[in-house]
Order: structure tokens, then C-alpha cells, then sequence
């Protein structure tokens, strides 16, 4: 009797044993799978804090990006307006509110380096070597596409659109470029205006040639001027502007470039030439301000 004690006991002690290390194993890998959890909660939130961001700029920007890349041939279309649709104040305005009010409510350290936005001129890159600038200053407005370092955009086909509020062409004022008919890039221009006034000029056009579309307004001492070709030793590039000294105020210029070109092998990326700093516990993002990718 006292040996089958014995070995009940044992046998009850064993049990409780297994039963404990079972608990403990259990709750350690509960604790581990809640860190894992928490943790990859940590990184998806700040994926989300910076695209939630990145959207609050590109809305005070005021420029339209699609960029469609097929198989043969990429598709870039380009939207704003001149002059440009944001105000400095409003974006320091925003930032601000992100460093404090909405970093503390995300319990999060976030910094924004908003310098090359703020100087005069917004550039929008792509991972291609393309490049969009928008002057906003007082001296000058404009908007410019073209390839960084002096190359050839590689693009076939433009189609440039240009819509003014408040002003009438002058057909007798203006100066159209010079259309050609065995350059190399198809560029099509379609000019109306919310007064009557239209024009349209379909060319192919040398790109290492300066072309200039001058127009003038019948009741505005405005001048609009449309460029394409070689652009201050930039090939194949494309830039719209507002005369310097004659802004008016009551007049808007909105505008869409349409850019194809052959299908490069890599993905584009575009994006802001602006820095967000994000950081929560452990979690860090440190990047451009992306806005796409196809």
C-alpha cells in the first residue's frame, strides 16, 4: 500500500509539474505573440501615419499625378495651375499643426523638412531621372518638366493643354511657335479660354530646337508663354509661364501635361523633394514623400 502511495503521489506531482511548465510555456508565448503583435501593429500604424500625411500635402500642393506604365509605352499626365494653387503660410501652417497637435494624438515624434518646398520652387521627382519644378514666387510663375542633368527626356508624344479664366486670347497679339513637320516628337497643343478664345497646334518637333508659343490677352496686360524643346539645356522638355512683371490677379491658368514615352524596366517612383522623420518607441521612418509608384 505504502509503495502504490508513494507512486500515486509521484504520479500527482509529475502531473502538477507539467502542468505548471505548460501555464509558464503558454503565458511566455502569449507575451511573446502580444510584443510580435504590438510590434507589427507599431510599423503598419506608421506606414499609415506617413501615407495619411503625405495626402494632407499633395491636397495643399495642388498638382495631379497619374502615371500609367504599360508593357511598350508609359503614360505620365501632369495637372496644376499658375499661379500655383498653395499659399507658403497655409503649408507652414500644416506643419506646424503636424509636428505638435497631430504628433502628440499619434503619441509619435514627427518632423517634417519642408526647405526645397518653401524656397520658391516645389520639385516633384521620379525615380527616372524626370522632374517636375513649380516657380511660385513673386518674381515669377511657371512650370517646368523636364530631365535632371541636361538629358533627353525620352518622351515620343506631348499633349499640352491649356485652359485660362478670365481672359481672352489676342489672335493679333500673339506670336504661335514655329511648326514643323519631320521633328522627331509629336507635340500637340489645345489652347481655350473661359471666354471664347481657342487655339490648337499639332507639330513634330525637333527637340534640341527652343520653340515659343507667345500669347496675349485682349483685356488682360498678362502674357502667357508656351515652351517646348531645348530649355535652358534641358532637351525634349517642356515649361509654361506667366510673364514676370504682369501677373493679374483676376486670371487662371489651369493646365495638364500628357507625357508617353517608351516603358522604362524598372518601376517609377515620384515624389516630393520634402523629408518626413517618424518615430514611435522602436519604430523609425525616415523618407521622401512618395506619392506613387507604377
Amino acid at each position: 500500500m505504502r509503495k502504490r502511495g508513494f507512486v500515486l503521489s509521484f504520479s500527482t506531482l509529475l502531473i502538477i509539474i507539467i502542468l505548471v511548465w505548460f501555464a509558464m510555456f503558454y503565458s511566455g508565448k502569449v507575451a511573446r505573440s502580444e510584443m510580435d503583435i504590438l510590434r507589427n501593429f507599431s510599423i503598419e500604424k506608421a506606414g499609415f501615419v506617413a501615407d495619411d500625411i503625405t495626402g494632407d500635402l499633395n491636397k495643399l500642393m495642388g498638382t495631379s499625378v497619374d502615371v500609367n506604365r504599360g508593357e511598350n509605352f508609359t503614360v505620365i499626365s501632369l495637372g496644376g495651375s499658375l499661379p500655383s494653387a498653395f499659399e507658403i503660410s497655409e503649408l507652414n501652417d500644416w506643419e506646424t499643426f503636424v509636428e505638435g497637435n497631430y504628433a502628440s494624438r499619434q503619441n509619435a515624434s514627427i518632423g517634417l523638412e519642408l526647405g526645397n518646398l518653401t524656397d520658391g520652387t516645389a520639385e516633384l521627382i521620379f525615380s527616372n531621372g524626370l522632374q517636375l519644378n513649380q516657380r511660385y514666387n513673386d518674381d515669377e510663375n511657371f512650370v517646368r518638366f523636364y530631365k535632371t542633368g541636361g538629358a533627353d527626356t525620352g518622351v515620343i508624344t506631348y499633349d499640352i493643354n491649356v485652359h485660362v479664366i478670365g481672359a481672352l486670347y489676342d489672335s493679333g497679339g500673339s506670336d504661335p511657335w514655329d511648326c514643323d513637320t519631320s521633328g522627331d516628337v509629336n507635340v500637340n497643343l489645345r489652347y481655350t479660354d473661359s471666354l471664347g478664345g481657342n487655339v490648337t497646334s499639332v507639330c513634330r518637333q525637333n527637340p534640341t530646337e527652343e520653340y515659343e508659343f507667345e500669347i496675349e490677352f485682349q483685356d488682360s496686360d498678362m502674357e502667357l508663354k508656351i515652351e517646348y524643346g531645348d530649355i535652358e539645356g534641358n532637351t525634349n522638355a517642356v515649361k509654361i509661364s506667366t510673364d514676370d512683371d504682369d501677373d493679374d490677379a483676376g486670371v487662371t491658368v489651369k493646365l495638364s501635361i500628357r507625357a508617353e514615352l517608351p516603358s522604362p524596366a524598372g518601376e517609377i517612383k515620384w515624389y516630393y523633394d520634402a523629408d518626413l522623420n517618424y518615430s514611435q518607441a522602436d519604430v523609425k521612418v525616415n523618407r521622401k514623400f512618395e506619392l506613387g509608384r507604377s
